[in-house]
């Protein structure tokens, strides 16, 4: 579902390289003719984000009154941090950055990630104009389909949420959540025996795909696509891999085997 481009360094004092080199990178990219998407508008209508997300997003009508004024909070000031870009194809409003905004405020609101600040610019793609359908350039950069990030909000699709995929990249660069924890490296291994043997986890689907095209398995990606399946089908990956499960109610700070329960 989605691609993690790493700089030269994951420590969190190579930020601003990463954030020079993003420049390049767009510039030789075919979506450089995108339009800015005007966001003036969701500074001055800040309280229609939360009837949008109302309506748009499944998750959102889960939680609770506290959780959800950190997800408005945290959607407003990424929005005011951001840049966001949209193909010229797409006739989607500004409320798309809202919808970008409040999913990866699951992801980031309960660690100090000060509203994903790093990130600088997020391009809104056409379904044809990338080879996946979501990638991340270290801090800074993320393009999304557009079409996917509508669709994946407002319908509870279990293991799809691709904002959440590649802002599990994000958060991985700023803590380095790979690498350092037993209880996610333990899962993977666990995955691979799984596979190994022939059985197949539905949740993972997009992780088995990218297995078949790549030369090695790789926790990053493992890390991300189960965390689409936390705030997705959490129930499901708890079956599979509760001690993955809590670890994830710890980082993300949200109990979502129990909020997904209601809906």
């Amino acid at each position: 579902m989605g691609d993690c481009t790493t700089g030269e360094s994951g420590d969190s004092t190579d930020l601003e390289h990463i954030r020079r080199q993003s420049a390049p990178f767009l510039a030789d990219s075919p979506l450089r003719i995108q339009r800015p998407l005007d966001l003036e508008r969701t500074l001055t209508n800040a309280t229609a984000i939360a009837p949008f997300l109302e309506q748009n997003m499944r998750v959102y009508r889960a939680l609770d009154t506290a959780e959800r004024s950190v997800v408005v909070e945290f959607t407003e000031q990424f929005c005011a941090n951001t840049e966001f870009f949209i193909a010229p194809s797409l006739s989607y409003g500004f409320q798309i950055a809202w919808c970008v905004g409040a999913n990866a405020a699951l992801v980031g609101a309960a660690q100090q990630t000060n509203y994903f600040e790093s990130v600088e610019w997020v391009y809104l793609c056409d379904e044809e104009d990338l080879d996946v359908a979501g990638d991340a350039l270290g801090y800074s950069t993320v393009r999304l389909d557009a079409h996917a990030c509508l669709d994946e909000s407002r319908h509870l699709i279990p293991g799809q949420n691709l904002i959440v995929h590649e802002f599990a990249h994000i958060l991985d660069h700023l803590l380095t959540i790979v690498g350092n924890h037993d209880e996610l490296s333990l899962s993977f291994e666990r995955a691979l025996d799984r596979l190994e043997d022939g059985v197949e986890d539905p949740l993972l689907t997009g992780w088995y795909e990218d297995l078949r095209t790549t030369t090695e398995a790789n926790e990053l990606e493992f890390f991300a696509y189960t965390s689409e399946a936390f705030f997705t089908a959490p129930n499901a990956l708890r079956q599979l891999y509760p001690e993955l499960t809590d670890l994830y109610i710890g980082i993300y700070g949200l109990d979502m085997p129990t909020r997904l329960q209601k809906l």
